[in-house]
């Protein structure tokens, strides 16, 4: 069995998983019967990080033993437990047939996350910055847009580099009615002649004639410029914008700092000062053309939710409070997860700065925070349930200082304070209270629960002696539990809101006040955590 496929006859057994080729998605068969896709990624100090994506809502007290997931020859894959007996908890449905070559396969894609062209996409650019900042690290010996180009056109005979296939395919349907596909195909055309250039200006020693072929680069980037960077719609080669205009860039950094190492002669100070004049108006430019970029790729993929396919299905359910719930989820996921993808798409555009200065001293360290997504987890599918979204109250107020958490043997109320402000109560201030401040030195790391029908439990920690906990297994002041289905964050990360680690920035979710019980519940619960990428330039 290959760590990602489960073929005819295989079975998995509890605390057996299947992991996806980018390590990015775990299937997993938990001890307590439920079968949860986990997001993964990596916080503080390499921790491990899961964000549940889907569950199969199988939960039960069990024997750990008696839950096997099976990949039959009728081709469903089936989730068993004992009752007593063997009865089938949950399947995919899709038996009936002989299809003894049938597996199922844990993708390297899931639908909020990333496509695995998206994701090569994405590589590029890290692969650029990478460039970028060891050219940016170099004192002497070396230029900024040979680092850059030989990791892009690793070799520079190939008539459609690895790289710029991977940006084509990866950014096509990221911003499919933006980007113009003739467009792009008229640039890869013209590409070939910036290889054929930096073909020759690599191949010659510093002197006259690669002063001429740095001439002929810059020539090149300034002839066609309108094709890779069109003013009124840049978005329209997102393919190459990026890739386009950090060489273009690189290159008139060479021409300021490193002119006379490549020509072997003396600028004069004329030519230095237009030179800097020059590099500076590109960066202002380039980086407009990035930020209108952000612009129209949100507007745009919020217009999917709001008015395209997404949104038909969410308009079935009429005017209710699941259309409500519904629709949020889907404009949540562009603010958070889609804006993140373009954040990563655009992420060495957040170096160009650095691009004005000729040392590493001088250099401006670079942090860029990520957010994440998590959840939602539970029902939240009673008639009486509300939505809420504590988005604008973190953009407002700021961290969370304080939380009141209400529960007996489910979490019955919730509130939350930003900056010193109450978001308000969802659900009812029924039950044990339980609160946890925050310091200003401080922030919440870790967060976990178990969700079914209703949210039963939930913990928070801003460390591992700091923390609260409520509902089902939150003994102990709220230690962590196998039988939770759900958690973001590591405990063990601290506090400090500085740090790189994971860190909790606002709620959501769905509550119901139980109208005339005296006692509310808490739905539906889902996070937003982020954390934190660092570049320093260090010789």
């Amino acid at each position: 069995m290959a760590n990602n496929t489960l073929s005819v006859g295989e079975t998995l057994i509890a605390e057996s998983f299947l992991t996806s080729t980018n390590n990015r998605f775990k299937l997993l068969v938990q001890k307590d019967g439920n079968l949860v896709l986990y997001r993964l990624s990596t916080g503080f100090n390499g921790q491990e990080v899961m964000a549940a994506q889907w569950a199969s809502d199988t939960w039960r007290e069990t024997d750990p033993s008696a839950t096997e997931l099976t990949m039959q020859e009728d081709g469903d894959l089936v989730l068993f437990q004992s009752r007593p007996g063997r009865e089938v908890a949950w399947s995919t449905k899709t038996g009936g047939r002989d299809s003894r070559d049938a597996y199922v396969m844990l993708n390297d894609n899931e639908s909020s996350g990333p496509s695995p062209n998206l994701l090569a996409g994405i590589d590029v650019g890290k692969l650029i910055i990478s460039g970028i900042v060891q050219g940016l690290s170099t004192i002497e010996g070396g230029w900024l847009i040979t680092g850059i180009a030989g990791l892009i056109w690793p070799d520079l005979f190939d008539e459609t580099p690895a790289a710029m296939r991977a940006l084509e395919e990866g950014l096509k349907d990221f911003a499919r009615d933006l980007i113009d596909q003739k467009s792009i195909e008229t640039l890869r055309k013209k590409t070939r002649g910036l290889v054929d250039a930096y073909r020759q200006y690599d191949a010659l020693s510093p002197g006259e004639d690669k002063a001429e072929w740095l001439n002929a680069l810059l020539v090149w980037f300034a002839t066609n410029r309108e094709f890779y960077c069109d003013t009124d719609s840049p978005a329209k080669t997102l393919p190459y914008f990026v890739t386009m205009a950090t060489m273009h860039l690189a290159v008139l950094r060479d021409r300021c700092y490193r002119y006379r190492e490549i020509t072997k002669r003396e600028p004069n100070q004329h030519d230095l000062g237009g030179f800097k004049a020059g590099l500076e108006k590109a960066i202002a430019e380039c980086s407009q053309m990035a930020s209108v970029i952000r612009r129209d790729c949100m507007k745009w993929r919020l217009s999917q939710v709001q008015d395209g396919e997404e949104w038909t299905s969410v308009k079935s359910f009429g005017d209710s409070a699941t259309t409500t719930k519904l629709s949020r989820n889907l404009i949540r996921w562009v603010t958070v997860e889609y804006q993140r993808q373009l954040d990563e798409v655009l992420a060495p555009t957040y170096h160009w700065d650095n691009f004005r200065y000729g040392t590493p001293e001088e250099c401006k360290l670079v942090k860029r925070n990520v957010s994440i997504l998590g959840g939602p987890w539970g029902d939240g599918s009673s008639t009486n349930m509300e939505c809420w979204d504590d988005a604008e109250q973190y953009a407002k107020f700021g961290r969370i200082t304080r939380i009141d958490l209400y529960s007996g043997n489910d979490v019955e109320g919730l509130e939350v304070w930003y900056g010193g402000h109450s978001s308000g109560l969802r659900g009812s201030a029924s039950g044990t209270r339980h609160v946890l401040e925050i310091a200003p030195n401080e922030s919440i790391v870790y967060f976990s629960g178990t969700a079914h029908l209703y949210v039963q439990g939930l913990k928070f920690f801003v460390r591992s002696d700091k923390n609260i906990g409520g509902g089902v297994n939150s003994e102990n002041g709220g230690s962590p539990s196998d039988k939770d289905t759900f958690h973001m964050g590591h405990k063990d990360e601290g506090g400090h809101p500085d740090g790189l680690g994971c860190r909790l920035d606002y709620l959501y979710g769905v509550h119901n006040h139980r109208g005339g019980t005296g006692r509310g519940a808490i739905e539906q619960i889902g996070a937003v955590f982020h954390y934190t990428e660092k570049y320093n330039f260090e010789v």
